[in-house]
């Protein structure tokens, strides 16, 4: 923290500062001390030595001199020794000495301490030597060292107190202002920091809350686009994903794991492990290369179906960046309408061949009967003209189909096709009236099933009356000479069931999935022969479909055939799909 950072810094000053001043103090004390012992010893030397010239005779002896010194010193309470073969002087020389001039030398003795040595001169060749201990100079000044460094400790105590109370009165807005800008960046953008004050902190004060307000409107802003982007990515029937040069999987939505199956571990995943495709692959690098978006269509199978989709992608370029790192895919599924494509263009060309086969008939007969030696002939003129005429009503037949077909695909034709309940014993009667003349024509044996009780159905007569029609006229063509073609209905808690059965040849499981396709045939040359367009299948799965309900073939090969579908009973709901 800053508070403890400028504490120290300060502490580090006084301390400096204290021990310079301590160091000076001590230093000037121990000099003054010394000088001032020093000028007591040697006055106290030059006292015993005035002494000492007092008592002595003139010309003493050795053992004179020694015995006043000695006694001397014991009165004195001074440590004094005799020096000999000292320079010759004279008493009225030695008195004549400045004191100042007297010269003194500290020695100092692993015994006693240091010791101050002085010198004097006495007659003859005798001196007098003086030595004084230093020791009280040195306990004095450990005392004053002592006295000094507690009070400079006290000192630095309370300077550390007052500098700690300055620091923290002068630093505290600092520290909140640190702890905001923390608490702001793990998120809490709510914080606000209060100042009373107009200066530099009042400034700041009030730039970091203005600065939180507009964070705070700008992430909020930020987190509504982001909400709503991932609402529409998820919620989109597009299959979104980024996608990194390395080719792993940096975002994604919902449905990209959906539509492909796999579950997607963000940066760890590729496109290679979601998506089989090295079309694919390549279209990636194209679009990083090329550095503009593209598109794509790719086949793949997923769960064993076949899937078609269109795929755009667009380079993507990170911030700071000069070239495209990642590449944002969409995939669109055109799997229906590539099918809805497919059958339009079957439709289409099975259409042109339908109408093309008896075109080209009735022309080259119709050229036949401009010759001249064949329009003599009544007899092959009759025959045909005949032909002409069937393939004119095959022809017309396949048209009024078409134009069925083009009327059911239309919505607003649907919406007007009125629902009523009526009596299903009523329409198959009509049914039976009107198709028993060609089955007896074709030697087949027709019948109707009715149920003891009458059924009500929710549906309009006219196109369930066209769905039983289609499918009996049908059987009428595929059953062969002494067959059975047998129309029943029965009834569940929703359902009319309605069956229509023939004792043909049946058809195999594989063409069960095809029959009711458009223009699908099961033999198209006995069709043609029995005059079949190949809608009239389809047609009647519409209308079923349209009417809520559904419809099936169950066949057997030699066993027959029987067209099953359903149209819901009067008490129930229906709609027109």
């Amino acid at each position: 923290m800053i508070r403890k950072r400028i504490i120290l810094m300060t502490q580090g000053l006084l301390l400096l500062v204290f021990l310079a001043v301590g160091s000076y103090i001590l230093s000037m004390f121990y000099e003054y001390a010394n000088t001032t012992f020093k000028e007591n010893s040697i006055w106290r030397a030059r006292y015993a030595q005035s002494l000492v010239l007092a008592q002595l005779p003139v010309n003493p002896t050795e053992s004179q001199a020694e015995e006043i010194v000695h006694n001397l010193g014991a009165e004195l309470n001074l440590d004094l020794a005799l020096l000999r073969n000292m320079p010759a002087k004279s008493v009225q020389d030695i008195r004549k000495e400045d004191a100042l001039q007297v010269s003194s030398k500290i020695v100092n003795d692993n015994t006693k301490g240091k010791n101050i040595v002085v010198e004097l001169p006495l007659p003859n060749t005798f001196g007098l030597r003086t030595e004084v201990s230093m020791q009280p100079v040195e306990e004095e000044y450990s005392r004053m060292r002592t006295s000094i460094i507690l009070f400079f400790l006290v000192l630095m105590l309370l300077g550390a107190f007052l500098v700690g109370k300055l620091v923290a009165k002068f630093t505290a807005p600092l520290e909140e202002l640190s702890n905001a800008v923390e608490k702001m960046g793990q998120g809490d953008l709510a914080l606000r920091l209060e100042s009373k004050d107009n200066d530099e902190y009042g400034v700041i004060a009030y730039a970091f809350n203005n600065l939180s307000e507009r964070l705070t409107d700008q992430i909020l802003e930020v987190e509504r686009e982001r909400r709503k982007l991932e609402l529409i990515l998820d919620n989109m029937d597009n299959a979104v994903a980024i996608i990194k040069a390395d080719g792993s999987i940096v975002d994604c939505n919902k449905h990209f794991s959906e539509v492909f199956g796999k579950k997607v571990v963000l940066s760890k995943s590729t496109l290679a492990e979601a998506v089989v495709s090295n079309g694919l692959t390549d279209f990636m690098r194209r679009c990083l290369a090329g550095d503009k978006p593209m598109e794509i269509n790719f086949t793949t199978m997923l769960a064993g179906n076949k899937k078609v989709f269109q795929v755009f992608g667009a380079p993507l370029t990170e911030a700071f960046q000069s070239v495209p790192t990642s590449v944002l895919t969409v995939f669109h599924d055109i799997t229906a309408l590539q099918a809805i494509y497919e059958k339009q263009a079957d439709f289409v060309s099975n259409a042109s061949h339908e109408l093309a086969t008896p075109l080209t008939t009735i022309r080259g007969f119709s050229e036949t009967l401009l010759d001249e030696e064949t329009g003599k002939d009544g007899t092959l003129r009759d025959k045909f003209l005949h032909i002409i005429l069937d393939e004119c009503s095959r022809m017309q037949a396949l048209i009024k189909d078409l134009l069925q077909m083009a009327k059911l695909d239309s919505v607003e034709y649907r919406q007007s096709i009125e629902i009523e309940t009526f009596s299903v014993a009523g329409t198959l009667e009509n049914v039976y009236e009107k198709l028993l003349p060609q089955a007896k024509k074709r030697d087949l044996h027709l019948h109707v099933q009715y149920l003891a009780e009458p059924v009500l159905i929710s549906a309009n007569k006219d196109w369930l009356q066209q769905i039983l029609v289609n499918l009996t006229e049908n059987a009428l063509k595929y059953t062969p000479e002494d067959g059975d073609i047998e129309l029943s209905y029965a009834c569940d808690d929703r359902f009319a069931v309605f069956t229509v059965h023939n004792t043909g040849e049946g058809i195999n499981e594989e063409e069960n999935k095809k029959i009711f396709e458009r223009f699908y045939r099961v033999e198209k040359a006995r069709t043609r022969r029995a005059g079949g367009t190949g809608l009239g299948l389809s047609i009647v799965k519409f209308i079923v479909e349209m009417f809520g309900g559904t419809i099936r073939v169950v066949s057997k090969p030699g066993q027959g055939v029987s067209f099953i579908f359903t149209i819901p009973m009067a008490n129930g709901e229906t709609l027109l799909r």
